[in-house]
């Protein structure tokens, strides 16, 4: 099983498909363009992101901002709602609210891959051998909420290491 499994992380491999939920509902055509933008490029290999319905994502608050503070979060008659600080660039404080919403280690396509691929499996920020050994250790199970079904067909098999190999680095 040993030299299948490294022929199978070595292999080219199908894509990765992988969507992902943004519950944000940004206020205002400036803010909806520079979420969708900066969403757009967060995107790679079938991992891709919608809007849906959430937290409001509004320019500037009620409340005058603390200079130092680009993105806040508070909740305003039940509904919660992410201002972003007027004084900043649109663009940098989307991608700092962005970054917090979907939990991203960084804002780059390379952290929302590993992120919503399926392929961090421990959920630690980066898929590597102890997400492979949660793989392997369903391997060839069948059944609901495997760790290391990637493709939700029910069962761990080749299909499953092959979407692994596609973010997977061997060290």
């Amino acid at each position: 099983m040993t030299a299948r499994l490294l022929a199978l992380l070595g292999a080219a491999a199908l894509g990765v498909s992988g969507a992902a939920n943004v519950p944000l509902r940004p206020q205002g055509d400036d803010v909806i363009k520079a979420v969708q933008a900066a969403l757009k490029s967060l995107e790679s290999d079938g991992v891709t992101f919608r809007l849906v319905d959430g937290d409001v994502l509004v320019r500037g608050g009620r409340a005058p901002f603390n200079p130092d503070v680009i993105v806040r979060t508070l909740t305003v008659n039940g509904e919660r709602r992410v201002e972003l600080n007027p004084n900043v660039p649109l663009n940098e404080a989307v991608r700092v609210a962005l970054t917090r919403q979907l939990g991203l280690s960084a804002f780059t396509p390379e952290a929302a891959k590993a992120k919503y691929n399926g392929a961090d499996l421990n959920n630690d920020g980066t898929v590597d051998t102890a997400d492979l050994a949660l793989l392997m250790n369903n391997y060839n199970k069948a059944g609901t909420a495997l760790s290391g079904d990637l493709n939700g067909d029910g069962k761990v098999n080749d299909a499953d290491i092959t979407l692994f190999s596609k973010v997977y680095k061997l060290p």
